[in-house]
């Protein structure tokens, strides 16, 4: 899915007002059909935009969005198929290695951040950079 869509599908959910998940890709090993930095949206309604899989993970995802959805506490989730059989998922994934995921909400009272500002940015004409902080060792102000 293009950013263009991406942003297309926020902007649409966003008007309704109903708190979205926002999973990105934080980090991968061996072969996998995202890299770092690939977001996805997640509609309470467990619609998504977006792929970070061939469409074999989105499910689950969906599933540990929800509960990102309820608390608004962030999460991890890690997808480990660097094993050779398979068992955990069993439908032959096309790739052979790990991703880190993590989730996020998005809602009206944060101003949909961090999600509205890079999804400017990804609009923007001109070249931009953006960084999303996962961990940091510094205090909170």
């Amino acid at each position: 899915m293009s950013n263009r869509k991406l942003i297309e599908s926020f902007h649409q959910w966003r008007q309704a007002g109903t708190p979205l998940a926002l999973a990105t890709v934080i980090h991968t090993a061996g072969s996998t059909y995202s890299k770092a930095g690939r977001q996805i949206l997640i509609h309470t309604d467990g619609h998504y935009a977006g792929l970070v899989s061939g469409g074999c993970l989105e499910g689950d995802l969906v599933e540990h969005a929800r509960e990102v959805l309820k608390t608004g506490t962030p999460g991890i989730v890690t997808y480990d198929m660097r094993t050779e059989a398979d068992d955990l998922w069993g439908m032959g994934l096309g790739c052979s290695g790990m991703l880190k995921i993590l989730l996020q909400r998005l809602s009206a009272g944060d101003n949909w951040q961090p999600f509205n500002d890079l999804a400017a940015v990804m609009a923007a004409t001109d070249s931009s950079t953006t960084a999303l902080v996962i961990a940091s060792t510094l205090e909170q102000l």
